[in-house]
């Protein structure tokens, strides 16, 4: 994605040079709830990680507890399922939440081209003719 935004504010900077060293870019946010998803994968992963590093013993370092509950020894029946649920499956799910493929571009904090709204890469036309009417003065073709 990099790639493209280099691309387009290399055009842009070539059709309008008022632009030139005015263009930044940068990553779109992830919805606040893919990153709630995020976080719970990662304590999953650690969680699991620690019971296969330490076995039945960790339950005697969890106060209160006399007995792992039921729950646990049915987990443990299917640990080889279960690590490739939390560690290749889950993972790629949270993934396509978190990569929004956003390609927003603003003049002076609006909106005048939004990937996420049209499905779709800019072309040409949908960057200069925003920008033309913005005010913004063309290259002179020599």
């Amino acid at each position: 994605m990099k790639r493209n935004f280099m691309k387009v504010a290399e055009f842009l900077a070539q059709e309008f040079p008022e632009l030139e060293g005015n263009i930044t870019g940068g990553n779109y946010p992830p919805p606040p709830h893919a990153l709630i998803w995020l976080q719970g994968m990662q304590i999953a992963q650690l969680v699991f990680l620690a019971f296969m590093i330490l076995g039945d013993g960790l339950w005697n370092w969890i106060p209160f507890i006399q007995n792992p509950p039921n729950a646990y020894w049915e987990a443990k029946k299917y640990g080889m399922q279960i690590g490739i649920g939390l560690f290749l499956i889950l993972p790629q799910m949270v993934n396509t939440m978190v990569v929004t493929g956003a390609f927003e571009i603003a003049v002076d904090g609006e909106t005048i081209f939004s990937k996420i709204e049209t499905g779709r890469f800019p072309s040409a036309n949908d960057l200069v003719n925003p920008l033309l009417k913005a005010g913004l003065a063309r290259a002179e073709v020599s």
